[in-house]
């Protein structure tokens, strides 16, 4: 299909639109338009500096979009509760794509139980904690979700009354339906919404990736250890630090931890952690600020080995940067991303069985890297932007054929 395609985006305001912007902006013969709903008109973005995003304030001028005919293609970025009322108000000529950030499919959305319910997403010593965290201040995590589930009750009030935002007569399995491709990060994501939902019947959309040419490079020597990705009970890190407690590592070795961003693990203050984790001060460095991206991948530079705790997926931008860099990942085995990077055949080890002294005194070979470096390179190329508007373009056009 050579003809425009006209694809309207639904997101937040986040830290990653622009890259996610240009990627899309790079597609020939496609327009895509950029809208954020406020009903403010004193509304400002926090996170967004870039003039291609709107603000529109009046909500049937925003509605108006999504049956407007000269739009193709809505995208959404996660799919939450907030954004359930716009499936009212998508016709049936719309080919529609869902980006699945994680949490919209992992917790409830609204009164609806989790997409893909996982059994357990937290190791013994993180639920430990959390149990006694609980009891030690009034039980914490009860109290917090309580307030979070009343707070989703005034959003939706507030929504539906003072932001003018209809309230959704589409049923979650009514929207599940209606999409029309699904992206997530992991193949076996993919798997489990078309076993757990039988409503499901999405295709799998590439999702737009672009490959930055990054040099191929390994680890001659051992040197620092990333540790997680960010300050959540999900990252599981006092099951990490026990797995650590009888490793040794060389003194000029440092364990990275970076601990900026994620609120709702230990009270939201990295202190707390801290405090729990045991880690020799002079050999852990905790970053508690947020970093620039190419910062950030500086700082991988600077490690050979990285221990992500995740059992969901999670984390997974920071563990292929790692791969492509030569880092050696050990994981927990349980975890969904252990057993998709299993799958696919990436050299990645286990927490339970590999992390110890011996194992992080030696870093993966040329070879190794090399294969986990070709892999991670395959799969940025397979998901270009090119791919993406093949794919689109195609479903857009067998979608209206059906439809005619």
């Amino acid at each position: 299909m050579n003809k425009k395609i006209t694809i309207i985006h639904v997101f937040v305001d986040g830290i990653i639109f622009s890259e996610m912007a240009d990627r899309y902006d790079s597609m020939e013969n496609v327009e895509n338009l950029y809208y954020i709903y406020s009903p403010r008109k004193d509304y400002a973005l926090k996170f967004i500096k870039d003039e291609r995003v709107k603000i529109i304030n009046d909500i049937d001028e925003y509605v108006s979009l999504f049956h407007n005919p000269n739009i193709d293609v809505v995208i959404f970025y996660s799919l939450p509760y907030e954004y359930y009322y716009l499936f009212d108000f998508i016709d049936d000529n719309k080919y529609v794509v869902w980006w699945a950030w994680g949490y919209d499919i992992y917790y409830k959305q609204g009164k609806n139980a989790p997409l893909i319910p996982m059994k357990e997403m937290y190791m013994p010593l993180t639920k430990e904690y959390m149990d006694i965290h609980e009891k030690k201040t009034l039980k914490t995590k009860r109290l917090l979700l309580f307030l979070y589930i009343h707070f989703r009750k005034i959003v939706n009030k507030f929504i539906a009354k003072n932001c003018n935002y209809p309230k959704p007569q589409k049923s979650q399995k009514e929207i599940l339906s209606r999409i029309d491709s699904f992206y997530a990060p992991l193949d076996i994501e993919y798997s489990l919404m078309k076993e757990k939902q039988e409503v499901f019947t999405a295709k799998r959309c590439p999702r737009i990736l672009t490959w930055n040419n990054v040099p191929f490079s390994f680890k001659e020597k051992p040197c620092n250890i990333l540790i997680n990705h960010s300050l959540t009970y999900t990252d599981n890190h006092l099951d990490v630090f026990h797995y650590l407690r009888n490793v040794e590592i060389e003194t000029n070795r440092k364990y990275i931890i970076p601990v900026s961003y994620g609120i709702d693990g230990y009270g939201g203050n990295p202190n707390n952690l801290k405090a729990e984790s045991k880690m020799d001060d002079s050999q852990t460095i905790w970053l508690t600020e947020v970093l620039p991206l190419n910062d950030y991948n500086n700082i991988i530079s600077t490690a050979s080995h990285a221990i992500y705790g995740t059992l969901r997926q999670q984390a997974l931008g920071n563990i292929f940067s790692c791969l492509m860099r030569g880092v050696k990942i050990y994981l927990f085995e349980d975890s969904i991303v252990y057993k998709e990077l299993k799958n696919n055949e990436y050299i990645v080890f286990s927490i339970e069985k590999d992390l110890n002294t011996q194992s992080l005194s030696i870093c993966l070979s040329e070879r190794e890297a090399r294969i986990n470096f070709d892999l991670c390179k395959q799969w940025y190329t397979s998901n270009s932007p090119a791919n993406f508007r093949k794919f689109i373009g195609q479903e857009i056009e067998e979608k209206r054929t059906r439809n005619s």
